[in-house]
C-alpha cells in the first residue's frame, strides 16, 4: 500500500503503523486493494474522500469510538 502524507511517497507494509499530524493532508492507494485501520483524533461527517463510489456512499463506513482518559489508570493498572 502506498500512502501520499504531504508531499513524499511511503510505501506501507502489513502490521506497519504511521502516524500522520493534524493538518497534513494525506493519501492511501494499493494496486490490488488493503483493508486498514485508520483512526483520527477528530471526526468529521464529511471529512474523508473515496475515489471508489460504493465506499463514499457506505454510511457503515465510519465506527465512531468514545475515549476516556480514565482507562488508561484503570484498564492497564
Amino acid at each position: 500500500m502506498q500512502l501520499l502524507l504531504g508531499d513524499e511517497i511511503k510505501v506501507i507494509k502489513a502490521g506497519e503503523m504511521v502516524t500522520v499530524e493534524r493538518g497534513v493532508k494525506h493519501a492511501f492507494s494499493s494496486e490490488k486493494g488493503a483493508i486498514f485501520e485508520e483512526l483520527s483524533t477528530t471526526h468529521f461527517t464529511d471529512d474523508s474522500y473515496y475515489d471508489d463510489r460504493s465506499i463514499n456512499q457506505n454510511s457503515r463506513r465510519k465506527t465512531n469510538l468514545i475515549f476516556r482518559s480514565d482507562w488508561l489508570t484503570t484498564e492497564w493498572a
